[in-house]
This record gives structure tokens, sequence and C-alpha cells, in this order.
């Protein structure tokens, strides 16, 4: 091999090593930092009467409304199953959403049949396309240790006043969920 050669492919095996080292920068901070792989979109609503008795239905609409609600407001009471002790509600009736959304309740099964709510919190659906409203985490957020063995919940919401995206994470601390970590993002135009 002459020495005009050996140069040509020195300058084939520069970009290969960028290139690999750049590989490996990109997918050790992925695994650092994680790419969304630990959360799961909450998806599948269904009538609540599905998921918990009519009785039980009735009762988380009377426990969160100050006023009578009409008799038939527990059928726009809507849940889904989390785990087998947790379940979360949302309340699609015109008494229970207003400038920042809907009503959005967590309860924990703590016997057969009986509930306790241990999330409160109202969510506005208006998101930019193709965000998601709620994770489920299975895994808490960096530097947050568990407290329990619930899922932690990530809620998406636009601000009302500027254009910004916040991600609201919220952790079960053995009594109810409570805020652990808050971010903003500008909304893309």
């Amino acid at each position: 091999m002459t020495p005009s050669q050996s140069k040509k492919y020195i300058y084939l095996i520069v970009p290969f090593i960028k290139g690999f080292a750049l590989f490996l920068i990109l997918s050790g901070l992925f695994g650092i930092i994680g790419c969304g792989s630990h959360a799961q979109a909450i998806s599948g609503w269904k009538p609540a009467t599905t998921v918990v008795s009519e009785d039980t239905a009735k009762q988380i609409i009377a426990d969160n409304s100050s006023e009578k609600a009409n008799e038939n407001t527990y059928k726009q009471l809507e849940a889904i199953r989390l785990t087998n002790k947790l379940t979360l509600f949302k309340i699609n009736s015109p008494s229970f959403c207003g400038y920042f959304g809907c009503l959005h309740l967590a309860y924990l099964e703590e016997t057969p049949g009986e509930y306790r709510p241990i999330l409160r919190r109202y969510i506005n659906p208006l998101l930019p396309k193709n965000t998601t409203q709620i994770q489920l985490l299975k895994e808490p957020p960096n530097g947050v240790i568990a407290k329990s063995s619930l899922p932690c919940l990530r809620f998406f919401q636009t601000h009302p006043t500027n254009n910004t995206l916040q991600q609201i994470t919220e952790c079960f601390d053995g009594q109810v969920y409570k805020i652990v970590e808050t971010r903003n993002s500008v909304i893309g135009n």
C-alpha cells in the first residue's frame, strides 16, 4: 500500500469514528433522561357504571357537588381503572366544567366497594395537536422517591393566559396525590 492510499482510508475512518462517537453520546443521553418510554397515555374511558356500581357513581357526584346535582349527572361520569385499587374519573357535565377544564378525580378502593378520594384536578381538554392529556408513569420522575406502589400521574395543560404547555407530575404520598414536578414549554406555532 502506498502512502497516498493510506491517506484515503484515513478520510474514511475519521468520519466513521465521529459518527460512532455521536451515536454513543446520544444513546447515553436517551438512556439517562429517557424519551417517554416510562409513560403510558391514559385512554379508554368508559361510563363509570361499567367500572364501579351505580351507587358509587352517584356518591362521587354528590361528594363533589356543592349544589344538588341532576339525578342523571352520574351518567356523565366516565372512569378508567388504572390499577386494581386506583380508578380515575372525569365528569363531562356543564356543572363540573369551566374555565380551567372539567373535573377529574382519583379514588382509591380501600375495601371492596369503599372508595376514598385522593386526587381532585380540573383538566382542560384543549391541547396542542398530538399531545396527550394524562399519562400514567411506570416510575417516578428523576430524583423522586416513590412513597407508594401507586403510579405517578402526569397532566398536560395549556396555560390560560400565555402560550405555554404545562407538564404537571403528581405522585401519591400515602394520603393524596401531590405535585412533585412542574415544567413549562412554549407551544410551537
